[in-house]
């Protein structure tokens, strides 16, 4: 336990003591992102146009004869039914598949401000 200064009151130092002892989940969570549902993802794909590019990821990497990129098929298909989507979470796969995204589709934006900017705007519909 941490020790409570001695120039403190008694009632301070206890709330002192409460908040020092306080579990994480008693605490409120950081200011951040919020998570997205199903439908906000959706619609922050199709709003930014990156439902085209998920699915013609899909397609290519589907129609390879590759076993990785059937791997890379099936995790890209699952994500796609989370049942709710975090921003690390999104930008993490987004990076996965940049490489990917760029020689397909050269000139869409999937940078990880444009992501951002197109998150902000989902978090809000």
């Amino acid at each position: 336990m941490a020790r409570i200064v001695k120039w403190t009151t008694d009632a301070e130092g206890a709330l002192v003591k409460r908040v020092l002892d306080a579990a994480p989940a008693d605490l409120p969570p950081p200011p951040g992102p919020a998570n997205l549902s199903p439908r906000r993802f959706e619609w922050m794909l199709a709003k930014t146009g990156l439902d085209e590019v998920w699915d013609g990821v899909e397609r290519h990497l589907q129609s390879s004869a590759d076993p990785a990129d059937r791997d890379r098929y099936a995790a890209l298909r699952a994500a796609r039914r989370a049942r709710y989507f975090t921003l690390d979470d999104t930008l993490t796969m987004v990076a996965q598949f940049r490489p990917l995204v760029t020689q397909l589709f050269p000139g869409v934006d999937v940078s990880d401000a444009a992501i951002r900017a197109a998150w902000a705007q989902a978090e809000q519909y």
